[in-house]
């Protein structure tokens, strides 16, 4: 198990810089999913199921202004 500090930055904006400490690399990754889990719940509040796959998520993180693992 490696420590890892998740680095993201949502918006362009500075003050949207947070990080998340996690206890692994994979618990990280999780954290990547729960993001992305979370921005399709508030956009669509009224649905009850969701679905979507691994290139959406990498979408969301490719448009983020910064991400990243440290390990």
């Amino acid at each position: 198990m490696s420590h890892t500090i998740l680095l993201v930055q949502k918006t362009q904006a500075a003050s949207s810089k947070t990080y998340i400490e996690c206890a692994s690399v994979a618990v990280a990754m999780d954290e990547v999913i729960k993001m992305y889990e979370d921005h399709l719940k508030n956009k669509y509040p009224n649905k009850e199921r969701i679905e979507f796959d691994v290139n959406e998520v990498l979408d969301m993180v490719y448009n983020l202004p910064d991400c990243a693992a440290l390990v």
